[in-house]
């Protein structure tokens, strides 16, 4: 149906941005972590 198509959509959707969240924390600890070498 095109209900469960959006429902599908909408949690792929969730799943990328949470894996991109994932990694701008990683990039944040990071450049942190370069930071306190200076």
């Amino acid at each position: 149906s095109a209900l469960e198509e959006m429902r599908i959509e909408y949690t792929n959707a969730q799943l990328e941005c949470s894996a991109a969240d994932e990694r701008a924390k990683l990039l944040a600890s990071e450049v942190i972590g370069l930071e306190e070498k200076v």
